[in-house]
């Protein structure tokens, strides 16, 4: 076993060890990238420094890479690889620990174009620093399994630095000082205050300071930037924060190739470490659903014929989406759905308005989530002003936004809020039928 060894900002040497995991059965994929993030819940994290768990999707196959870093490495990767080796065979992944340093520094370094770090106190409200608790790790699976049908590079990762008892402590008191410092200097929305005095008074049962970075080819930008803005939108817009808090810079790719926590290798505020932490709880869910359905990849013929129906949903809603792709062109209805009919060297919306354009009818998938997309406004206005056919199937009890009310307000809508989306395929595809 190699072990890197790391000196720390406070002059603490630490060593770190790795383990990687390939999966060769994409069957496999979801069951075995819970497995792996068992493991890590299982660890006893106070022996450690700074852990990490990464996933990346290179080819169309999940590599899955774990990082322990302690000044005192135990034996805690001999027995994850015993306990893989028992619940999956040979054939179903392949586990390296590196043995010598080139090995070590192969597995960790991504060559991919653009690396982005969450940067939670990034926020500022009149030049004075905010942080908000969020994260996207429990959004990461439609990410992995976009990345996984398209065959996209992505990397997502995160790395946990254990607080023990004394910085806890100091870190509830001071950001109780820091937020009635802030209430005093600056106008803060109450919705925000209320937050951020929730946090500040729950310190004690957060576990870890956190950072997450992802990475991502040039090409896949754009559309990966999308996926974060919705889900940051649908959290954190209605505290009054526009801009989603992702930093590229140098700090980001250090953290992707060393595992270390942004704490060891740049100096953290008390600010980001009181609102980048997580609990225990909040870890347990990015486990990941087993995925259902498979869209289909078209045929020769199939690709000549023009598109029936474009698919407007939040990503949150991808799910869904893909239910009512799956089950309509089943029934010879070809959809444009995102996305799988963008190529990668494709500019995102110009397909999109091509699609709209090629499309015969428009199926809106309204939710909560939608309503705080402003891709899904931008669609579904431009298929009001081509005269498209606006179908809304409404997946949630939510009211609707001005704009979308003036927009829908004569459409007839398919209300599957009660009974879910599967009891209400057939009634959407009768109304097709009908409209045929």
């Amino acid at each position: 076993m190699y072990l890197a060894k790391y000196k720390l900002n406070n002059n603490i040497e630490v060593e770190q060890e790795i383990l990687k995991i390939d999966i060769l059965d994409n069957k496999k994929n979801m069951e075995v990238y819970n497995f792996c993030l068992k493991e890590i819940f299982r660890i006893d994290k106070t022996l450690y420094e700074n852990i990490a768990f990464r996933v990346s999707i290179v080819d169309g196959k999940i590599e899955i890479l774990l990082f322990l870093t302690s000044t005192n490495v135990g034996l805690h990767l001999d027995r994850i690889k015993e306990h893989i080796f028992n619940n999956f065979t040979l054939e179903m992944i392949e586990v390296t620990i590196p043995t010598d340093r080139m090995t070590f520094d192969k597995i960790i370094n991504l060559n991919f174009t653009s690396t982005n770090r969450l940067y939670n106190s990034s926020y500022t409200i009149s030049s004075k620093q905010i942080g908000i608790d969020f994260t996207v790790g429990n959004f990461v699976e439609t990410m992995v399994d976009i990345a996984i049908k398209r065959k996209w590079n992505f990397v997502y990762q995160f790395q946990l630095k254990p607080y023990d008892k004394f910085e806890k402590k100091e870190l509830e008191r001071y950001a109780k000082k820091y937020i009635l410092q802030l209430e005093d200097e600056v106008y803060i929305p109450e919705k925000l205050s209320v937050k951020l005095n929730s946090i500040a008074n729950n310190i004690r049962d957060k576990d870890f300071f956190m950072d997450e970075v992802f990475s991502f080819e040039k090409e896949t930008k754009e559309f990966y930037e999308m996926l974060l803005f919705d889900e940051f939108a649908l959290e954190l817009s209605t505290y009054g924060f526009e801009d989603l808090p992702l930093e590229s810079d140098d700090l980001a790719e250090d953290i992707l190739n060393t595992g270390l926590s942004s704490c060891f290798i740049d100096d953290i505020s008390k600010v980001s470490q009181v609102f980048s932490s997580i609990s225990q709880e909040s870890l347990e869910e990015f486990l990941f659903e087993d995925l259902k359905g498979e869209i289909q990849k078209y045929s020769e013929n199939y690709i000549s014929k023009s598109y029936d129906i474009f698919i407007s949903y939040s990503t949150v809603n991808t799910k869904e989406a893909e239910k009512v792709c799956i089950e309509l062109e089943g029934i010879e209805f070809k959809c444009w759905y995102a996305p799988r009919d963008i190529l990668p060297s494709q500019a995102y919306p110009e397909q999109i308005i091509k699609g709209i354009k090629e499309s015969k009818y428009f199926i809106l998938l309204h939710s909560k989530d939608s309503t705080v997309s402003k891709y899904v406004l931008r669609e579904v206005t431009k298929a009001l002003s081509l005269n498209k056919i606006i179908i809304p199937i409404l997946l949630d009890k939510v009211e609707l936004s001005e704009n979308m009310e003036f927009i829908l307000e004569t459409c007839q809508w398919i209300d599957a809020s009660e009974s879910g989306i599967n009891i209400k395929i057939d009634e959407l595809k009768e109304l097709l039928s009908k409209l045929e």
